[in-house]
């Protein structure tokens, strides 16, 4: 069984003092390769090859189906996981932690909401 995985995150309280947080993380399967460590080259994603084209050139769909234009997972760099912060069901999360993170996701909130006014005024002109 691997170490627990736990973030450090500093948040800004009311009066402006740094406060550090350990919060508690989890391995979750990477979304970008579906756990396989490995993605198609860049300058393959997204093609669409249809039965034809593929028929035409055998040596390339040879390439293609047996991985020969697969690279290393840039989201998970190979290790088939990523690392993200647990959910609030884990019992890591103490009250306190909660209320900690509840609060930082709150002031967010209410600094896109101020962002988005703020954007809206600059297009009307004020």
């Amino acid at each position: 069984m691997s170490a627990p995985v736990w973030f450090t995150v500093s948040l800004t309280d009311d009066d402006g003092n740094e406060v550090v947080f350990q919060l508690p993380g989890d391995r979750e399967v990477c979304g970008e390769c579906n756990g396989s460590g490995k993605v198609l080259a860049g300058g393959l994603r997204g093609m669409a090859f249809t039965q034809s084209e593929m028929a035409e050139d055998f040596e390339f769909a040879e390439d293609y189906f047996g991985g020969r234009y697969d690279t290393t997972c840039p989201e998970c760099g190979g290790r088939n996981v990523v690392e993200c912060i647990a959910g609030y069901d884990d019992p890591r999360w103490t009250p306190e932690l909660k209320a900690a993170a509840e609060s930082h996701h709150e002031g967010m909130r209410i600094e896109a909401e101020f962002a988005r006014m703020e954007a809206w005024e600059r297009k009307m002109g004020c």
